[in-house]
This record gives structure tokens, sequence and C-alpha cells, in this order.
């Protein structure tokens, strides 16, 4: 598993490349309105920027080293390859670790963590790009809220516990919009079939599948949800239809202009993994072979 990341995800420039694009969900999430406003924000306010760097480093979200997908492959620690053995009921003795298990620990892992440096910074600017959206936006919202700082005056807060309450509400809405976008590769997220030791080889690299189609189904239930009750500019709405824009339509325009096949660097999970079971069932060998290269 570990040797099949080095060679699938972590060599793979074009992987990193395209996984940079995982960005765009912000657009998806909380518009292009919203993302210029940040940008402008913390190119504006340079101490606000760092604090916030700091707030996503303290939180936790960032992979120092190991990328989510190594860690869903082989894990993030070093698995404990020296057991004990307790023989006569008495004596305990050690067993020292295979040459198997010590190449494992000592070559395989470090060459994955090597190898995976690239897609560890693409992961990290993807989460850092959700969080510091994040946190300006729910910052923004609540700060020029007459309605919400009147209600603390009214409970007797000062203006400094209100700058507080509303950095505090900002940073839990950053987190939490993160680990949504970007979704959570503990085994606690896991399918239970994932979680089997047959079913880490089988479904290796299949969770962020899963997730991505999970969150494009709500996508699509809520917008569902939104049209039928006669709301066709609704919020949720709305996020379908900028997913729409934002992984097909602004792909086609821009190879049309440029003539670079860019929907081959938007990656959309859920649309690829369609195309390829198409292939699969109804294409003939070349074209299951280019459906899945790699």
């Amino acid at each position: 598993l570990g040797m099949e990341f080095v060679s699938k995800l972590g060599l793979n420039v074009r992987g990193s490349i395209r996984n940079s694009t995982q960005a765009l969900l912000n657009i998806v999430e909380m518009g292009p309105v919203m993302w210029g406003k940040s940008k402008l924000w913390y190119s504006t306010n340079p101490q606000e920027a760092a604090k916030v760097d700091e707030l996503a480093k303290k939180a936790g979200l960032l992979f120092e080293e190991a990328t989510p997908e190594l860690a869903e492959t082989i894990g993030a620690e070093p698995i404990i390859t020296t057991k004990l053995k307790l023989t006569d009921k008495e004596t305990v003795e050690l067993n020292k670790p295979s040459k198997f298990q010590n190449f494992e620990k000592n070559v395989v892992r470090n060459l994955a963590h090597t190898a995976g440096g690239l897609m560890r910074r693409v992961e990290n600017f993807n989460r850092m790009s959700t969080f510091k959206l994040g946190y300006y936006k729910m910052f923004n919202e609540l700060s020029n809220s007459t309605m919400y700082t009147n209600s603390l005056k009214d409970k007797g807060m000062s203006d400094a516990q209100i700058a507080k309450d509303i950095e505090s509400r900002a940073y839990n809405f950053a987190i939490r919009t993160t680990s949504g976008l970007h979704f959570d590769y503990s085994s606690y997220s896991k399918a239970k079939a994932l979680r089997h030791p047959v079913g880490r080889v089988l479904g290796q690299f299949q969770h962020y599948g899963f997730k991505f189609l999970e969150y494009n189904t709500n996508l699509a239930r809520e917008a569902k949800d939104d049209i039928l009750a006669g709301h066709i500019g609704g919020d949720r709405a709305w996020k379908a239809y900028r997913m729409g824009m934002t992984y097909f339509l602004a792909p086609t325009l821009a190879s049309a202009v440029t003539g670079v096949n860019w929907a081959n660097l938007v990656e959309h999970n859920t649309k690829e993994k369609i195309s390829q079971l198409f292939a699969l069932f109804t294409g003939d060998d070349e074209e299951i072979q280019k459906a899945f290269y790699g």
C-alpha cells in the first residue's frame, strides 16, 4: 500500500495540480463575491491575515508530515513492530521485528513521506484557503450585524467581550467549514468496509471519492428542495448552480478560448467515476485503458 501511494500519488505532479482544484469548492460553497472580499480584506489587513494563519495551525487542520491519502493508506504514525511474548506464564521475551517489518518502517514510510511532499503542500493550501475564507465570512457577517451586536450589548457584554465572541464564532465556523469541504480521513468517518484490512486494499484512495459523492448528492437534494419550494434563487440552489458553472461550464469555456483541455485539470471525482464505469461496461479495450490510466 505504501509503495502504491508513492507511484500513484506521491510522485504524480499532475495529480497534485488536479488536487489543487479542490479549492474551487470554496467558490461553490460561499460564492465568488465572498471569495473576492476575503482576498481584499486579508491583503489590506496583514495583521489579521497573520493571526488567522496561526489560528489555522492551532486548529490542527494542516498536515506537517503526512497527507490524508497517505494517512489513509499506511497510517500517519509508525506501527509498533516490537511485540512482547509471555512464556512459562512468568518470563517476558521481546520478539524482534522481521526484516519485512523493518523495511516497511524504515524504507517504505520514509519514501512515502518524502514523495508526498508536493501533495502535502497542495492539501495544506486547499485547507488554509477554506479556513481563511470561512473565518472572514462569519467574522464579516457578525461584525456588520447590528442586530447581533445589540443582542450581546443587551446581555451586558462590553465591546471587548463582543469582539472576542465574534472571533470565537468565526474560528469555530472556519474549522467546521474546512472539515466539511476537505473531509475527515480518520477511521471514525469511514465506511466500515474501508476499515477492514481487505477493504483498505480494495478501497485504497476511495474515501475522498465517497465523501465527494456525498457532498454532491446533498448539494443536489438541497437545491431540489429550494427549487420545488419556488426559491429558484435560494442560497442552496445557488450552490448547485455554482457547482455547474465552476466545474463544468468554466473549464469548457476556458478550453474553447485557450485550446488547452482544462477539463482534464479540474477534477470532479464523481463525474470521472461515472465516466470510468461507463467505459468499463460499454467501451472497448482501448477506451477502458484510457479511462483507467494510472
